[in-house]
């Protein structure tokens, strides 16, 4: 008996390395035929930057004025703008949306926000002046995310004049919710991060960013936004691309809740 529960235990190991190795090839397949690369603008209000080199990519810094000459764009798959940066929204509009419909991936985090609102006018409708010293219990509605934060976490926006989402349109897909303080009143269960397809891409977009981050968990927030695209460019399964970045353990565990120090404008 002891004999067969030996085999079986010999088999499991072979068929899970087998796994584990068909897992890396066809990530590395991926990752070559949808090479990432990525252009971000200068640092603002956050740093995306930083987390990028965090995570091992490499990647060019962009002008804001460039962003509305497509035939710059179209040299990159995957574009950040930090949060108060991108230049004129309206004359970026045909650029970025053709850069997004042809298959590139938009970042745009907080006060860039018009950068949204004005080349895919019909997918997000912002709000203004999210107030700042405050404490957000934000619940974690996309599964995916669940798995490498947890159900819910704590956000501190720090500073005044944050962008928050009043509400979405159809075919937005949203990753957190909450409830908060505006100047224009109290806002309930808003989205606070959420994203879209457009054409053959895809448009990311989020009220909080990376401000006086401290905590291992506030970082796994962040960077899960920078597999995001590479998720869509490589179409690697983005919790493959978070075990192979330590985000999570190859065994899930649960993961505690953390205080986020977000800001905003």
């Amino acid at each position: 008996m002891s004999n067969i529960v030996e085999i079986r235990r010999k088999q499991e190991e072979v068929l899970e390395r087998l796994q584990r190795e068909s897992t890396e090839i066809i990530e590395k397949r991926g990752l070559l035929k949808f090479k990432e690369k990525m252009a971000v603008t200068r640092v603002g209000y956050d740093d995306i930057g930083s987390i990028l080199e965090k995570l091992d990519y490499t990647y060019t810094l962009i002008t804001d004025h460039s962003i509305s000459d497509y035939d710059i764009l179209k040299e990159y798959n995957i574009l950040f703008i930090n949060c108060d940066t991108g230049g004129n929204a309206v004359a970026n509009k045909e650029s970025l949306r053709k850069f997004v419909q042809k298959g590139g991936v938009l970042y745009v985090s907080d006060l860039s926000a018009p950068q949204i609102s004005t080349a895919f006018p019909n997918f997000i409708q912002f709000s203004s002046g999210g107030v700042a010293d405050q404490l957000i219990t934000v619940n974690v509605v996309d599964q995916d995310l669940q798995k490498i934060i947890g159900p819910r976490i704590e956000i501190y926006f720090d500073l005044p004049d944050w962008v928050p989402i009043e509400g979405v349109f159809d075919d937005v897909h949203t990753y957190l919710t909450g409830s908060f303080k505006t100047y224009n009143g109290y806002k309930r269960n808003k989205p606070i991060l959420v994203s879209f397809r457009y054409g053959s891409g895809e448009v990311i977009y989020t009220s909080f960013h990376n401000h006086k981050q401290t905590t291992e968990n506030e970082e796994k927030l962040l960077k899960f936004l920078v597999l995001k695209p590479v998720s869509t460019i490589s179409r690697i399964p983005i919790l493959r691309l978070a075990r192979s970045k330590g985000l999570i353990a190859l065994e899930q565990k649960d993961t505690p809740t953390f205080l986020q120090d977000s800001p905003p404008g």
